[in-house]
């Protein structure tokens, strides 16, 4: 496991729900009428938090609803969850009267999220405005929580120290995890009476799903990745168009081996016609995991 995928790892529903629903229970059993309120304050802040990621989800999923200028399918969860819940968690294992140190805790988890949201880049599994936009999420349901929660805040350092200890040892274990993506693409596929979800590089236009076209630079027998396709100079006679589509009109891909463009005389007259066969074309190297 590289150290990418490690990271990634951190920022698992399956990892952090548990240490969320910790969190909660923690606050519940406090004596206090404050510490009861906090509980549901963090119940609330994360719930909203979780509902537009699996919202945003569904959209793109069921009806295709996105931006395909911003290659945007729905909020990172990943980088939503880590953004959420570790800035939290350091919060809670600092007392309060101890406000720098808390503070530079916060910070802390904070960084680690911000880190999480990177490795999904770099895993090539989700765009920048998605795990902007799932940051973006996260950080202002940790700080909604961290600002609205009543004070004394009840600091559980053990409780969080063993929460912490647990991740390093679940992180690496690819078998902890839950199979969220595909049951997201179930109800959606239901929900939207599809038979099949709508994946990364399909778009709904005019009621039907498609993928944007490509132009992909003539290099025989190589394989044009999408966003270097998307480079290629537009109204260049010595690109040619790539996407082949099914007789339904549903585009297959979004890269595909091609072969030499033959001239420019030559080139299809439809938008959507191919020097591609659909058996060369291959799956959008990025997934839509959450």
């Amino acid at each position: 496991m590289s150290a990418w995928h490690l990271v990634s790892r951190v920022g698992e529903s399956s990892l952090l729900m548990p240490c969320a629903l910790a969190v909660f229970a923690w606050l519940q059993a406090g004596r206090t009428p404050p510490d009861r309120g906090n509980a549901a304050r963090w119940a609330l802040t994360l719930g909203v938090a979780v509902t537009l990621v699996v919202a945003s989800k569904l959209a793109y999923m069921g009806w295709g609803i996105g931006s395909r200028a911003l290659d945007f399918t729905g909020l990172s969860g990943h980088s939503m969850m880590a953004a959420a819940v570790l800035p939290v968690l350091a919060c809670l294992l600092v007392p309060a009267r101890h406000r720098a140190l808390a503070a530079a805790a916060v910070a802390v988890g904070a960084a680690l999220a911000v880190v999480v949201g990177l490795s999904r880049l770099a895993l090539h599994l989700h765009s920048p405005a998605e795990v902007v936009a799932g940051l973006g999420v996260g950080f202002a349901a940790s700080a909604a929580f961290i600002a609205w929660s009543a004070r004394p805040l009840r600091a559980a350092p053990w409780m969080v120290a063993g929460i912490l200890a647990t991740l390093a040892l679940a992180a690496p274990l690819p078998a902890v995890s839950l199979p969220t993506h595909g049951v997201l693409e179930r109800i959606a596929s239901h929900l939207a009476g599809r038979d099949q979800p709508y994946r990364r590089g399909e778009w709904r236009e005019a009621g039907s799903a498609v993928c944007a076209t490509q132009q992909t630079r003539p290099r025989g027998g190589t394989t044009i990745p999408h966003r270097e396709a998307e480079a290629a100079p537009r109204g260049d006679p010595s690109c040619q168009l790539c996407a082949p589509s099914s007789p339904d009109g549903k585009v297959l891909s979004s890269t595909c081996t091609v072969s030499p463009t033959p001239s420019s005389s030559a080139l299809p007259a439809s938008p959507w016609a191919s020097w591609c066969s659909p058996t060369a074309c291959k799956a959008p190297r990025r997934s839509t995991v959450s």
